[in-house]
């Protein structure tokens, strides 16, 4: 509408130096014969609608059809500008909804928590229990207290947890009189530690025992039929983790302390039930750590959106070690199977070469714009088992619900 009444005005202005529209004689000279054919009654009508007594001139038609144009311009305007101020209040109240249920769904998930000396009250007992009976001095040290563990976690992890306890005390700590002989404080210490990090709640079972005999597992993996040149292969890090394969002791009797036909696969596996994952760090002569990993909360997972080949992925942020952006070259090469990370070859793989969807898919429509809008590699998994997966774009991260789902499919 501006466009139209400025070409409007612009041609009104032309038309009027140019002649086209009739000049103030030629409106005088009409008036004067308008004057001459009229009574003098019509003639007050006439100059009311000639003349014009606040700007002193004289209105034509075209004139008059550019003075509404602007009218109703104006008036859009105002429409406009009522439209822009309710979009900006319907836009903070979103912003106000969308905090409103951030807070909700925290508050939501702190009425599930409970602290973590919920978990530890029955350890100190135990173990005063367990050095009257077996006459080793062990002192046990909790921290972190006061860290939030999710309810359900806390039922999941009592077990482990006990098994792990009198595992330290049985296997890592030693009796007094080795210990003195070997520099150390005649009284061991347990400690057990909890502290959240991120979107992961992280425990922590040290002693300042022995430490594991890798050369006893070794020994064991013979026993066991593995060839000693595959024994020799193995990293020290592979060895230690045999002790959470099935049935795996390398004591030859099993005792009430520790064991009792429950070995450390039974723990693994009680992680792993809630989405945890348990590692093993030891020194020989100088302690053993066992490091739970849980998540902070089994009702939340927090993921990572991607994309690739039109496929939208959310993947667990716990899974990524990080976002690996690739070089131009890389991502052109049809035969790129690796790459390089670290100063390791890790293998990538591409999702639309492994899985494969039959169903017809809309096109992408995300309401914000990509973090990463360029190929880049997530590179995923711990320690030896490591992966890259190719992505085209990275989303960001976001907090989903975790719901079971009852079906008999």
């Amino acid at each position: 509408l501006e466009d139209s009444n400025n070409q409007l005005r612009n041609w009104y202005d032309r038309a009027s130096l140019e002649g086209i529209l009739p000049t103030e004689q030629q409106t005088l000279v009409s008036n004067s014969n308008v004057v001459n054919n009229n009574s003098p009654a019509n003639l007050e009508n006439i100059y009311q609608e000639r003349f014009d007594a606040l700007e002193m001139d004289r209105y034509g038609d075209l004139h008059l059809i550019s003075q509404d144009q602007i009218e109703t311009i104006v008036q859009l305007q105002e429409v406009s500008t009522d439209i822009k101020l309710g979009l900006q209040e319907m836009s903070q109240a979103v912003q106000e909804l969308n905090q409103t249920s951030r807070s909700l769904q925290s508050n939501v998930t702190r009425t599930q928590m409970v602290p973590f000396s919920e978990v530890t009250k029955p350890f100190p007992r135990l173990m005063r229990e367990l050095s009257i009976t077996y006459g080793k001095k062990v002192n046990l040290k909790i921290e972190g207290e006061t860290t939030i563990i999710d309810r359900a976690i806390v039922e999941t992890l009592n077990a482990p947890l006990i098994h792990l306890i009198r595992n330290a005390f049985d296997h890592g700590i030693e009796d007094s009189t080795t210990r003195i002989n070997a520099g150390k404080w005649p009284e061991g210490t347990i400690t057990l530690n909890a502290v959240n990090r991120g979107t992961q709640t992280v425990i922590t079972i040290s002693d300042d025992g022995g430490g594991i005999n890798l050369n006893k597992i070794r020994q064991r993996l013979l026993k066991t039929g593995i060839s000693a040149s595959e024994i020799k292969q193995m990293s020290d890090n592979q060895v230690l983790n045999y002790i959470f394969q099935p049935s795996f002791s390398t004591k030859e009797e099993v005792t009430e302390l520790s064991g009792r036909g429950v070995g450390m696969d039974v723990v693994r596996a009680s992680i792993e039930e809630i989405r945890g994952e348990i590692e093993v760090d030891s020194q020989l002569g100088k302690g053993t750590t066992f490091t739970l990993k849980v998540p902070y909360a089994l009702s939340i997972l927090r993921v990572m959106v991607v994309e690739r080949a039109d496929m939208v992925l959310a993947i667990p942020v716990n899974n990524v070690r990080q976002v690996f952006q690739l070089s131009p070259e890389e991502v052109n090469n049809p035969k790129l199977k690796t790459v390089n990370w670290q100063e390791q070859k890790i293998p990538l793989v591409k999702i639309e070469e492994s899985y494969h969807y039959n169903r017809r898919h809309k096109p992408l429509e995300m309401d914000e714009n990509p973090v990463i809008d360029q190929a880049s590699a997530l590179i995923i998994g711990e320690q030896n088992q490591l992966g890259a997966i190719l992505i085209d774009r990275f989303w960001g991260e976001q907090e989903v619900s975790i719901r079971p789902i009852d079906s008999p499919i």
